[in-house]
């Protein structure tokens, strides 16, 4: 999944660099596959975070299991939130490169909608600094709150997956309307 995900940011680079200037040969060679990609990485990713859930599998070892259960849920995440750090800070270095670009309306609601909905390996909350993130993830948590806190993540990312899809769908008909 991080491969996948790195592809698709250099494919955001070499918009930023100019390297595409047509409309059909962006949208073919970038923001078509960059969508193909992401499709395959937002299945991935909410997979991911549903096989954390505490209550997610049957249980049969009661309260011990229950406890192993968030630990591993707390540990995953620690480590998939390392994982992305690299995506994260190049996600950020595309953004601000691309607000400088001079990109239709479309694509550029479509760029948006993808760096936005990047996974950074963050749990949803209200804080947003990595370090309130590891406090609140280091707290002894009970299951049903590891078990939220993975809901929020999950609906936060079906959410931006939604923006994705629509602005690439006013994108293709703006592509091909074009064409």
């Amino acid at each position: 999944m991080l491969d996948a995900l790195l592809k698709i940011i250099e494919r955001l680079i070499a918009i930023r660099q100019g390297r595409v200037v047509a409309r059909k040969e962006l949208f073919d060679k970038i923001l078509e596959p960059t969508f193909n990609e992401l499709l395959l990485i937002h299945g991935d990713y909410l997979k991911m975070f549903e096989d954390l859930r505490v209550f997610g599998a049957p249980r049969t070892g009661g309260e011990i299991e229950l406890i192993d259960r968030a630990k591993n849920a707390r540990d995953v995440l620690r480590k998939r939130r390392l994982e992305f750090g690299p995506v994260r800070q190049k996600t950020r270095g595309v953004s601000d490169g691309l607000a400088a670009q001079e990109l239709g309306d479309e694509e550029k609601d479509f760029v948006e909608a993808v760096v936005r909905y990047f996974p950074s390996g963050e749990p949803s909350l209200p804080q947003s600094s990595a370090s309130a993130v590891l406090a609140y993830l280091d707290r002894d948590l009970k299951p049903e709150d590891i078990d939220l806190l993975i809901s929020k993540t999950i609906q936060r990312h079906v959410a931006a997956w939604s923006d994705v899809c629509t602005s690439f769908g006013r994108l293709k008909v703006a592509v091909t309307r074009d064409r």
